[in-house]
């Protein structure tokens, strides 16, 4: 007869941990976006028609750089190199962003 032994042999995978200096690059990534109200004082957005997809995209924004620095946060145990594709994206975005002006 065979005894069934518990799993005491089994490691279980410790907590996936993200590098200090990811949690810092990711937030140096977002915290220009609180600026984001005083580069929109700039612009004159008046009721004509094709400057309402301007505006709804201006103000989508800042939830873009929020969204895809949690995205990047959440992705660097699992994949790496997505987490550095959206930190990328992120600041030729706010390139794009503050080349408009």
């Amino acid at each position: 007869m065979i005894k069934h032994v518990a799993n005491q042999h089994k490691k279980t995978p410790s907590r996936l941990k993200v590098p200090w200096w990811i949690i810092l690059i990711v937030t140096a990534s977002i915290l220009p976006v609180l600026s984001w109200p005083l580069y929109m004082r700039n612009f004159n957005f008046t009721a004509d028609d094709t400057h309402e997809l301007y505006l709804l995209l201006a103000y989508l924004f800042p939830v873009y750089i929020v969204l895809s620095g949690f995205l990047a946060y959440k992705c660097y145990p699992v994949r790496k190199e997505i987490t550095y594709i959206l930190i990328a994206l992120m600041w030729l975005s706010y390139g794009a962003a503050f080349f408009l002006k």
